[in-house]
This record gives C-alpha cells, sequence and structure tokens, in this order.
C-alpha cells in the first residue's frame, strides 16, 4: 500500500536528522579524549534520546501542523479582504472553497475506499476521529438497545458487527485496515493481477507458456464468474 511505500523516504530523511543535528552537537560538547577512545559510541546516545523523546511522532506531527497553519493563513486573508474589498473577497473565497472541497476529498477518501492511493497529513487524524466517534456510538447503543428495545436478532448481530468493525478500525488505524481489506478480497485482486498479466504478454510463445497454466487455474478453487470470464479472453485471442 502508499503509505508502507510511504514510509520508505521518510525513514531516510529520519536518518539525516539524527547524522546532521547529532554530529556536531556531539563533537562540540565531547573532549577529544573522547572521542578518539569511544567513537562508536555517538550515534548510541542520539539515538537513545531519539527513542525517548519521541522523535518519530514529532517528525510525522510536522506536516499536520503546516497544513493546519496554511488554513489559519487563508482564514486570516479573508478575513482581511472581507475588510477591504468584497469583490476580491468574493473570488478569494471561491478559490478556497472549491480547493478546501477538493482538499476535503482527498482527505476523506481512505475512510471510504480502503485502496486509495490519496491521503493527506490529515486523513490519520480524522480516521481516528471518525471510527472513535462511531465506535463510541455503538459502545453506547448496544446495552441501551439491549434494555430499552424489542430484541431483534438482525438489529442486534449488525449492530455487534458495526461495533467490531469500528473498534478494530481505531485500533488499526489506515494501513492495517487496508491490509486486511486487502485479506479478504486477495481473490479478485488476484484476478486483476492475472488480467494484467495476460494483457502483458505480445509474443505469440508467451502466451502459449501461460496458456499452459489454463487447466490448472480451471480445476482451482476460483469463482465461476472469474474462471469464464478470463477464458473467454483466451478463446477470443
Amino acid at each position: 500500500m502508499v503509505p508502507e511505500l510511504g514510509h520508505q523516504p521518510y525513514m531516510c530523511s529520519f536518518g539525516d536528522i539524527v547524522t546532521t543535528v547529532g554530529t556536531p552537537v556531539y563533537h562540540s560538547h565531547s573532549p577529544t579524549t573522547i572521542q578518539s577512545t569511544q567513537p562508536s559510541t555517538d550515534p548510541c546516545i542520539f539515538f537513545d534520546g531519539v527513542e525517548r523523546l519521541h522523535l518519530p511522532r514529532a517528525v510525522e506531527t510536522l506536516p499536520t501542523l503546516l497544513h493546519l497553519s496554511l488554513f489559519l493563513f487563508f482564514f486570516g486573508l479573508l478575513i482581511f479582504l472581507f475588510n477591504i474589498n468584497h469583490t476580491a473577497f468574493r473570488v478569494v473565497a471561491w478559490w478556497i472553497g472549491l480547493s478546501g472541497g477538493l482538499y476535503g476529498c482527498i482527505t476523506l477518501m481512505p475512510i471510504f475506499f480502503h485502496d486509495s492511493p490519496y491521503y493527506a497529513p490529515l486523513s490519520f487524524t480524522v480516521w481516528f476521529l471518525y471510527n472513535g466517534i462511531l465506535y463510541g456510538i455503538f459502545h453506547f447503543w448496544i446495552p441501551c438497545y439491549f434494555r430499552f428495545c424489542s430484541f431483534n436478532p438482525r438489529t442486534w448481530y449488525r449492530s455487534l458487527d458495526l461495533f467490531s468493525t469500528y473498534r478494530d478500525r481505531t485500533l488499526w488505524g489506515i494501513v492495517k485496515t487496508a491490509q486486511e481489506t486487502a485479506t479478504k478480497s486477495s481473490q479478485k485482486i488476484d484476478g486483476h493481477i492475472l488480467n494484467w498479466i495476460f494483457d502483458s504478454l505480445d509474443a505469440d510463445g508467451e502466451v502459449e507458456e501461460f496458456c499452459e497454466g489454463i487447466p490448472g487455474f480451471c480445476s482451482s478453487k476460483w469463482s465461476t464468474s472469474l474462471k469464464k470470464s478470463f477464458i473467454n479472453r483466451v478463446e477470443y485471442l
């Protein structure tokens, strides 16, 4: 998933921060004798401080603070233009509204589409608030329903299922939820991968070699509709 891939450049920048900040501080505060006798201990000293003072979380928070500062700037700009020029205020308000709507859609996409490659720094906060609030609502609703409402098995089991879903999403976060979704729909994803591979075959020898595995595919435990769709594509070729 994209969030996992996004950690790779983050880890590189995190290491650069430790190296860049730690080395000058160490050399400026350490005696010459310690530098010569124990040169291998300086990364460990700052690594312990990084872990103890939660520097990774602070680095992850920086994009969120940057976006919040940008929102405050545009809010102040609207207040300023409202008192100066109403025409400029309307133009800028429309532009900010459209941009804010697009930003809101990108922020909310991971909540409704777990395979979405688009997300914003505030997506993780919105994800936690959205699922956490719904988890709290169902946590309060289920005992009240059991005590004061007439028992309906369908409503009861549906409420328990939603309660478990929002609890797990709150604890897992965006990345783990996307992984669980991919696991549940692995057969569908494998079918898409199979079609992509088939579309990338150009030479006749590659197609023949690929089609040799069709009998094993037909005897596998795949859905009937997927088998028929893929076999029809092979026959059409």
